[in-house]
């Protein structure tokens, strides 16, 4: 059941971020390069965790989101948003001084810990940017996230704080990035 969820999980990231990808080719979708460039970073380093941690096939989504985040961060770097302030830099610097950190971290858990708080400090410049432009994120794709995250958290095979922080977290983050975007795009239109 467990490779089920997971690869559930891996063709629902695929089918979310395709029409993304789409948007982006189309110049609908403006993702921030600086955050996709800390997400596909971590979101390696976190499948790494996970799978060391014997997570097992609830790894699997980590590791392709890895790949695809690459791929929207290379997208980016040609279509994407321009509006690049002090503090994106800022951000971008601090999630990457922070890696060394998780390297020289030799306790799991605290790696995870760390590894959380460098992946949500990489929502700052996409929060920055979608308050002013809502529209150029594609709701669709991060509401799909976290019916991914839901399944990569089942297809988890040991459960502890260490393999479940990632999912849980995330699961949560975009649910509220998700509410913030159809909430700015009410409060735009108005």
């Amino acid at each position: 059941m467990n490779e089920i969820f997971a690869l559930t999980a891996i063709i629902l990231s695929f089918v979310g971020v395709t029409p993304y990808l789409w948007g982006i080719y189309k110049g609908t979708n403006k993702p921030h390069m600086f955050s996709w460039i800390i997400w596909s970073v971590v979101c390696a380093i976190a499948g790494y965790i996970q799978l060391a941690e014997e997570a097992g096939a609830g790894s699997w989504l980590l590791l392709a989101n890895s790949v695809l985040c690459v791929s929207i961060a290379i997208s980016a770097y040609w279509r994407g948003t321009k509006d690049i302030k002090r503090i994106d830099w800022v951000v971008l610097f601090a999630a990457l001084a922070a890696i060394p950190l998780w390297i020289i971290t030799n306790n799991p858990l605290w790696s995870v810990i760390l590894v959380v708080g460098i992946d949500a400090i990489g929502y700052v410049p996409t929060i920055r940017k979608s308050w002013h432009k809502p529209y150029e994120e594609g709701a669709i794709m991060w509401a799909l996230s976290v019916i991914v995250f839901t399944l990569s958290f089942f297809a988890l095979e040991a459960y502890t704080v260490t393999t479940y922080l990632y999912p849980v977290t995330f699961i949560i983050i975009n649910f509220f990035f998700v509410a913030y975007l159809l909430l700015r795009r009410r409060a735009v239109d108005k």
